[in-house]
């Protein structure tokens, strides 16, 4: 029972999943070598597919073993067959020019999702089209999350995902958390042998 009572940074979390049933969210997709980059008079615009995605939550969390694998994530679940193009500034337009510039994918798209104005299904009349250069690094595919279809959780999902949450994740965190001091120094000389 004491147990039960104190924090950890290992947790199960299937009934987040649980929770996400039946929905998906809106967006559109970034990938190296597939965002033409256009001029129109004094603008510029990337293009992206539109894409829908779904939300998705590691089984366990857990913030000593495996940190980046706890992190929730957008799985790919259609993709459209017309780009869109919206407006980015020049700024990032030059930098993306630049054979010394350097973009991560991630920031890419946080940069793109403040820009003013929304996505178009076409461009302007005279759009020019410029190489892009620069090096970017991540993922060679980012999502830029727009909005979530329903935009709340269901009732039932929530319903469902209580009752996961103690028939599952209650049981699976406790026995986790029990295991880690035997898990720990196996996890400890495999990540020391396989490092360079």
């Amino acid at each position: 029972m004491v147990a039960a009572l104190l924090d950890s940074c290992a947790y199960m979390q299937t009934h987040k999943n649980v929770e996400e049933v039946g929905s998906y969210y809106e967006g559109h997709l970034l990938k190296q070598g597939e965002m033409p980059l256009y001029k129109v008079g004094e603008a510029w615009y990337l293009g992206a597919y539109p894409a829908r995605f779904k939300l998705r939550y590691p089984l366990i969390h857990d913030s000593v073993f495996q940190r980046q694998e706890s992190k929730p994530y957008f799985r790919l679940k259609s993709r459209g067959n017309n780009m869109e193009y919206h407006l980015i500034s020049s700024h990032m337009a030059e930098v993306l020019q630049r054979p010394d510039g350097y973009f991560q994918m991630q920031s890419l798209a946080e940069c793109i999702k403040k820009e003013p104005g929304g996505w178009m299904n076409a461009l302007p009349p005279g759009a020019h089209r410029h190489a892009i250069h620069a090096e970017l690094s991540g993922y060679s595919s980012q999502w830029i999350e727009e909005y979530r279809v329903p935009s709340k959780k269901t009732p039932t999902g929530l319903v469902l995902g209580k009752l996961d949450f103690l028939a599952i994740d209650v049981p699976g965190t406790l026995a986790y958390n029990v295991a880690i001091p035997v898990i720990a120094p196996f996890v400890f000389f495999y990540d020391f042998l396989t490092n360079d």
